[in-house]
């Protein structure tokens, strides 16, 4: 089973190996990356408004360093 990550891999290496401009497979893995920490980041604090728990600088400290 192949994960994203390889496939990003893959993908970047044969540009590279062929000499295309790898540069949209790098871009598109920060994208995704940033996209999938913000949606999480986003989520945690949604959630902890729904509980009515407070949203301290230790929670969202301890999420960030994950």
């Amino acid at each position: 089973m192949f994960s994203f990550e390889s496939e990003v891999i893959d993908a970047t290496v044969k540009k590279l190996i062929n000499g295309l401009d790898y540069r949209q497979e790098i871009v598109n893995e920060i994208n995704v990356r940033f996209l999938d920490f913000t949606l999480s980041f986003f989520r945690e604090i949604v959630e902890a408004k729904l509980n009515d728990e407070p949203i301290t600088a230790k929670r969202i400290s301890l999420f960030i360093r994950e």
